[in-house]
């Protein structure tokens, strides 16, 4: 294109000859001045001109960096010059790349992908981690190729030059790839098949049933109590508990089922069986084991005379000791019984809690009205510790279905906020209204004082922000988990216990206030 001629010949005959230069559109630009030279001299082509809009987005670029350079502090050791390179081997987009960094930047604390483990686990631990330190995601994308090992790092940069232009376009890609090394996860309808087996105790069941659900793709609490239930053999003691009482989560099946098991542990310790006195053994092995052992010669005393001489005679001997054991056969047998009633006592504690709930009677009298006035019509108020702390004006509500804890109060226990769990459900405050409760929390609360007949129990309470003069609502689901009697009355709550009755008298003091 350096010349052309161009001859036309008119209508009169006359020859017109023409010469056109065809100058080059544009040259390799060293620095803005010279782009700008290029573009004005270009103004006169069309607005489509592919090179006209090849060297209007080179200037926007320089323009761009200069302005990056001018707000970023000046670098004595680096020598800047005018010439920008933007060809780069990077699979990261020039966008990506001139984004400028954080002052303080924290490489991941997370193992290198070497490409035979998960890829699923480790885009989640290196997303938490990012999130955790509030990253962009041109900062993700830039960050990722220091979390790669050798395998996958040649992966990296085998991918096109300034091919990934956003951290999802990344993750995409990494994931396929190496697919191969995903975790393949049972599918959810599989959890019908696990049923307990004839010769499988409940403990082994439950066993082989979590281990089914970590392994299985995410399923509905609701299908898994359904399961877990169905799976039981049908005349078992703990499915016949669960058809008079059913739970309603999955939550609460598995800590019944927990209680169960230890109670059938505590069942089955063997019991210790004794000879009654003056009864003698008539076993043969015993009467073998007897002749076959060689008789010992007679004790010998200081003065070499024989064992005839009373004990008292010598000096320094101790006669009796009732909690040690001694030669007399009886008293080792006293000793063995003493030493094994106290370990079964607290082996079958729970257990005895429960048969006793079923047989303690609950009794109240007029002594116990006898403690405050009457007549009365005031709201049973009591007060006890939670997590401990003994908390006031708690009110006991039979008519409320949760129990509830104030947001006022529940921020004096001292508790970390991040323990609350959320919650969707919904409560019927007092005025009629329906609010929502800011979390969750399980809390262990204590009935009864400090004594052998006092409860604790773990209660869920509703926290929810509210103004109402009770510090918390004991409700019956509370009262249920204590099998406990209330009377206003008598303005107290009793209750079964592994020792008794156990009883938790109102405040009416603070009911009247």
């Amino acid at each position: 294109q350096n010349l052309q001629e161009m001859t036309a010949e008119s209508e009169s005959g006359h020859v017109r000859r023409e010469t056109a230069v065809a100058r080059p559109l544009f040259r390799p630009a060293e620095n803005q001045t010279d782009l700008r030279h290029q573009i004005m001299r270009c103004r006169t082509t069309r607005h489509d001109n592919p090179e006209m809009e090849a060297l209007r987005k080179r200037f926007a670029e320089l323009k761009t960096l200069q302005n990056r350079r001018a707000r970023s502090p000046p670098n004595p050791r680096s020598q800047e010059t005018d010439h920008v390179y933007v060809e780069t081997d990077s699979p990261l987009s020039l966008e990506l790349t001139l984004e400028p960094l954080p002052e303080k930047i924290k490489v991941p604390q997370i193992g290198l992908y070497d490409g035979t483990s998960d890829p699923d686990a480790h885009l989640g631990h290196y997303t938490s981690w990012m999130d955790l330190h509030g990253a962009t995601d041109a900062l993700r994308c830039r960050m990722f190729s220091l979390t790669l090992g050798p395998r996958a790092q040649k992966w990296y940069y085998s991918l096109p030059a300034q091919f990934i232009r956003r951290w999802v376009q990344l993750r995409s890609v990494f994931r396929s790839h190496f697919i191969g090394a995903q975790v393949c996860l049972i599918p959810k309808e599989s959890i019908t098949n696990i049923v307990q087996k004839d010769d499988e105790s409940l403990k082994e069941y439950v066993a082989r049933f979590n281990e089914r659900v970590q392994n299985m793709e995410p399923c509905h609490p609701e299908t898994l109590l359904v399961s877990a239930i169905s799976g039981l053999k049908p005349k078992s003691m703990f499915r016949c508990a669960l058809c008079q009482n059913e739970p309603n989560t999955f939550q609460e099946f598995w800590v019944r089922a927990q209680n169960h098991v230890i109670a059938e542990e505590s069942m089955s310790v063997p019991d210790l069986t004794f000879t009654s006195q003056g009864q003698k053994s008539t076993s043969e092995k015993k009467k073998n084991l007897l002749a076959s052992r060689p008789r010992r010669p007679p004790l010998q005393t200081r003065d070499g005379e024989t064992r005839m001489i009373p004990r008292y005679e010598q000096p320094g001997n101790i006669n009796t000791n009732r909690d040690a054991l001694t030669s007399s056969r009886r008293q080792a047998k006293a000793y063995a019984r003493r030493a094994y009633n106290s370990r079964k006592q607290v082996m079958t504690s729970d257990l005895r809690e429960t048969i006793n709930a079923r047989t303690c009677p609950i009794t109240f009298t007029l002594e116990d009205a006898s403690l405050f006035d009457h007549p009365h019509s005031d709201a049973l108020i009591i007060t006890t510790p939670i997590c401990g702390i003994p908390v006031h004006r708690i009110m006991v509500d039979t008519g409320a279905y949760t129990s509830i804890r104030m947001l006022k109060a529940f921020n004096k226990l001292g508790i970390d906020p991040a323990e609350v769990r959320p919650c969707n459900d919904r409560v019927h405050v007092f005025n009629g209204s329906i609010a929502l409760p800011l979390g969750e929390i399980t809390l262990p609360i204590r009935f009864g004082g400090q004594g052998q007949t006092s409860k604790v129990i773990m209660e869920t309470f509703k926290v929810m922000d509210l103004d109402n003069e009770y510090n918390a609502i004991i409700g019956r689901k509370a009262l249920y988990k204590l099998r406990a009697a209330v009377s206003i009355f008598h303005y107290a709550i009793k209750f079964p216990t592994a020792d008794g009755e156990g009883t938790h008298y109102g405040e009416q003091r603070e009911a009247k206030e």
